[in-house]
């Protein structure tokens, strides 16, 4: 199974991205089927798109916003993770939310 990460200060190089094509906030959301709001929450870094939407923004504004996360990366988090007393299950969960989405 491959693990994702996002690449560093994702917002900023979704806004770059869409300003170098000069696309609106508007346009884009349209390209790529979501809000407005959703656009502007993930370029001011308030949101991590899902998979499936940073695919499609890799698409529409051709950058790369996910790339492979190293066994290194993987067990950084992992071991923040258990410092923190969180389980793989309250890291999802958190990760969930971040994307708008219920568990």
């Amino acid at each position: 199974m491959e693990r994702y990460e996002f690449v560093e200060d994702l917002g900023n190089v979704v806004r770059k991205a869409r300003e170098a094509r000069f696309l609106t906030r508007e346009q884009l959301a349209e390209m790529v089927g979501e809000k407005v709001s959703t656009i502007r929450r993930i370029e001011n870094n308030e949101l991590k798109p899902s998979f499936e939407l940073a695919r499609k923004l890799e698409k529409v504004l051709k950058v790369k916003l996910l790339v492979e996360a190293t066994d290194e990366v993987f067990e950084r988090v992992v071991t923040r993770a258990q410092r923190r007393g969180l389980t793989i299950g309250d890291v999802l969960r958190e990760q969930l939310k971040n994307e708008g989405d219920e568990v």
